[in-house]
């Protein structure tokens, strides 16, 4: 069976896709470490408690497009915003 130029091409940007994606692993590890942010800055000893702050990815990680660092000594980037419940009365 012969394979069509379409077929070929939608192979080596799946391939492309998969090379350029951030690794399972290392997803699931950015999740843990920024969700152990938002515990630590809710911790009963924290000045945030009381704002009750809850973190949020954004920009390429919240969106899916997260691109692996040229080498295996990079990191990757990881952009987080904490929303605080504030009273506007105080």
């Amino acid at each position: 069976m012969a394979i069509t130029l379409k077929e070929s091409l939608n192979q080596l940007l799946d391939k492309l896709g998969e090379e350029l994606d951030i690794p399972d692993h290392i997803y699931e590890d950015a999740v843990v470490q920024y969700e152990a942010v938002g515990e630590w800055l809710d911790a009963d000893d924290s000045p945030l408690k009381n704002y009750t702050p809850q973190i949020f990815p954004q920009g390429s990680f919240r969106l899916g497009t997260v691109v692996r660092p040229l080498n295996d000594d990079g990191e990757y980037d990881i952009d987080l915003v904490c929303h605080l419940t504030i009273d506007k009365e105080n």
